[in-house]
Formats: structure tokens, sequence, C-alpha cells
């Protein structure tokens, strides 16, 4: 009986822990013309960047929005303005972004107009 009351109160607080990860999305002025392009890892560590925590609204229009973008070859390079996290269910994705591509989960893929549309639209309302 101890057993499984203790078994309740981890799934409880576990479950009211992941309730509460919220994605988030770190980003530099995407008009911001640098000279030299920017890797995501640079972006990270070199430079200061805004930051956002994403409703649960936001992360799930991400989510359908990076569902309809088309996947790039992988000789593309990227010049990052942002990156972030977002969950689907308890899944991590994590992101990167430049004007033109944008890695996921260490996949590239073409920046539509929706996704750059809205992430204009994210950045710029806070």
């Amino acid at each position: 009986m101890r057993i499984l009351l203790i078994i309740c109160i981890m799934f409880t607080i576990c479950s009211c822990r992941n309730a509460n990860i919220k994605g988030e999305l770190n980003y530099i002025n995407l008009n911001d013309e640098i000279i030299v392009n920017v890797s995501c890892d640079d972006l990270k560590k070199n430079y200061s960047t805004n930051k956002i925590q994403l409703t649960n609204n936001e992360e799930e229009d991400l989510i359908r929005l990076f569902k309809s973008l088309k996947t790039a070859g992988k000789n593309w390079n990227i010049d990052a303005r942002l990156f972030g996290f977002i969950y689907d269910d308890e899944k991590k994705i994590n992101f990167c972004m430049g004007n033109n591509i944008i890695v996921i989960n260490e996949k590239l893929y073409f920046v539509d107009d929706n996704l750059r549309k809205y992430i204009v639209k994210l950045t710029t309302n806070r």
C-alpha cells in the first residue's frame, strides 16, 4: 500500500512539473545586418539575445508551422537570428532560425513566408 502511495505522489509531482514547462525563443533583431554569417552555436554563446517565454498557443502555432516546412538539403548554411525550444506533448523540439533556413532537431528546412511573418509578429509585439 505504501509503495502505491509513493508511486501516486511521484506521478503527481512529475505531471505538475511537466505542465509548467514552457518553450522559449531567444532572438536578435531579424533585420540586423551582421558582416559575417552567425552559426547557431555562435548565436547561443557570443550574442546578447532577447528572450520570450512562449504560451501554449504560440507553441502550438509553431508546431503547426514547422510541420508545413519543406526539407532543405544538407549543404545550406544558416545565418542564425534566433534559437529556442518548444514542446510537442513531452517531446522537446530545438530550433535555430535564420532568414531563409531553420534547423529543427538537427534537420534543415526552408523558412516559408508564414513562419517568417509569425516570428516577426512574436518578436515585435513584446
